[in-house]
């Protein structure tokens, strides 16, 4: 291998992370309002338990700046 081959590889490899990374962050919060598509509901994770995810943020803090 050439010296071009080992500078390229480990940038190639950064780029493929930082893709997938990115791709799975917007995956997490998006859509941020429910689709329906042929009878199944697409919704992102964060927005879908928003409602738990208070709750447990909520009773986190309690315990930690109260007790």
């Amino acid at each position: 291998m050439t010296i071009l081959a080992y500078c390229l590889l480990p940038v190639i490899a950064a780029l493929i992370g930082w893709i997938t990374n990115y791709i799975a962050v917007k995956m997490i919060f998006r859509p941020r309002h429910e689709i329906r598509f042929a009878g199944i509901r697409i919704m992102g994770l964060i927005p879908k338990r928003k409602h738990d995810l208070a709750i447990k943020i909520a009773e986190r803090s309690k315990r930690s700046h109260f007790t």
